[in-house]
């Protein structure tokens, strides 16, 4: 289902940018050395708006554990990468939402958007967040905000959208 792992880091983002470049290329570099020493040769990482993306690697939950255990990496998600149309990120909810929501549970849409968009992160939360409940599957789940059992993630980058459910925690 996932086709990239989105990592965030923390303290490099603080950092003026000279330093923040060279913090970054050296996260990435051990990164992929993590990597290519579990057999992941083949992976490649870029830099998007204060996080990197790792693509060309299996985008499993195992995958994301190896990564967050390298130093400076926050977290590791496991996402869905596609492009920023608002049709194709909802109709992409509901597809996550099948999969990891079960009848009964909690959820909330969580959005967060850089960059120049026709929507509000509030918009895709609100149309998302009905999407999911109009499932025939799901019709007997609830929104809960504050503790929700399951947290559907939107990061909407210029053109790009990442979709993830599941955040693993780094040693940061």
């Amino acid at each position: 289902m996932y086709n990239v792992i989105l990592v965030a880091y923390s303290e490099i983002g603080l950092k003026s940018p000279p330093v923040r470049n060279q913090l970054e290329r050296q996260l990435r570099h051990h990164i992929l050395n993590v990597l290519h020493s579990n057999g992941f040769s083949g992976s490649t990482i870029r830099r998007i708006q204060g996080r990197l993306l790792v693509e060309n690697a299996p985008a499993t939950e195992n995958t994301a554990q190896i990564i967050a255990q390298v130093f400076g990496v926050a977290a590791a998600m496991p996402a869905i990468h596609i492009s920023t149309e608002f049709e194709n990120i909802i109709e992409t909810v509901r597809r996550v939402a099948k999969k990891v929501i079960k009848p009964h549970e909690s959820f909330a849409i969580d959005a967060r958007r850089t960059g120049e968009h026709s929507f509000s992160s509030r918009d895709l939360e609100v149309a998302a967040g009905y999407a999911v409940k109009q499932l025939p599957s799901l019709q007997n789940v609830t929104v809960n905000l504050k503790q929700p059992n399951k947290t559907i993630h939107l990061e909407v980058r210029g053109n790009e959208t990442y979709i993830y459910h599941q955040i693993i925690s780094g040693v940061a």
